[in-house]
């Protein structure tokens, strides 16, 4: 099995960081394996309770643990693995399983779960050669970790959240089954449930702070911040604009990145820049996109 987050024409993928933005070090251990019987909501609740202790006990191995800087030259950041395992007992947990990598850096506290969505464990075939995989860390959904846009993944530290169903039972006083929901707005803050639980915000209370704002900096530069709860991979942010309303809304260009000056603690805030020169009038938008799987 050959693994990669090399960029290429294809899979445009920056190189991995940590939650601070600083380029994930040489010996970051990749591992490689499965984590059996478990959906993304679960590997979600078990990284949130147990943290990267419990991670690392559910996930079954396939073959030696590897490094970020593998097959790059000691490049930070970046890796090419190639791995592989007797896969010929049929009665292998792995066997039938979702490919996944963990990613810790070493010695830290920080961590990134990946899955390879249709990707599984396959027994060695009767000619006795093993089955090749190619995989791009680019086509994986993450699951634990943070999400800048597109291409941009770092690890993170336990996430305060696990899934939403987890999330939302964590408030005994919204009481009717209906407001309960991803969709519902149990507050009646406008906001619904699952943007409450994106974005850091309370499901009980109308007077959260603003989760997307217009900012400047002392330069002058127009910047879209955004509040986004830490370590949940799967939900997918994006900032789009529209000059008029009349038109399709289009991602902002650039990539978010930590706002150095957030307004409050909790959330990750997260800025992206309006490019210049400025429109007349503008409108932005915080989009969501839920990547997990069931």
């Amino acid at each position: 099995m050959i693994i990669t987050s090399v960029a290429d024409d294809q899979h445009p993928l920056d190189p991995l960081t940590s939650q601070d933005t600083a380029l994930l070090a040489s010996g970051t251990q990749i591992r490689v394996g499965a984590f059996p019987s478990m959906s993304d909501d679960a590997l979600l609740d078990a990284a949130a309770t147990g943290g990267l202790a419990e991670i690392s006990t559910a996930l079954v191995s396939f073959g030696p643990v590897t490094a970020i800087g593998d097959g790059v030259d000691g490049a930070p950041g970046t890796f090419e693995v190639a791995v592989t395992e007797d896969t010929s007992d049929p009665s292998s947990t792995l066997i039938g399983e979702e490919i996944s990598l963990l990613i810790n850096p070493d010695g830290g506290a920080e961590f990134l779960i990946a899955r390879f969505a249709g990707k599984t464990f396959q027994g060695d075939t009767d000619t006795a050669l093993p089955s090749l995989t190619s995989l791009h860390l680019a086509e994986a959904r993450i699951i634990v970790g943070n999400r800048y846009g597109e291409n941009r993944f770092s690890t993170s530290t336990s996430p305060p959240s696990g899934s939403f169903a987890t999330w939302i039972s964590g408030f005994p006083s919204i009481t009717d089954p209906s407001l309960r929901l991803a969709t519902a707005d149990a507050d009646g803050d406008g906001r619904p449930n699952f943007l409450e639980y994106a974005t850091a915000g309370d499901p009980t209370s109308g007077a959260d702070f603003p989760i997307c704002q217009l900012t400047s900096d002392e330069l002058g530069d127009c910047w879209v911040r955004f509040s986004k709860t830490p370590g949940i991979g799967t939900i997918l942010y994006q900032v789009v604009t529209n000059e008029d309303l009349g038109s399709s809304w289009m991602p902002l260009e650039g990539s978010a990145t930590p706002d150095p000056d957030p307004p409050t603690s909790g959330p990750d805030w997260m800025r992206i820049r309006v490019p210049a020169p400025l429109s007349e009038k503008g409108f932005f938008q915080l989009k969501l996109l839920d990547t997990s799987a069931p």
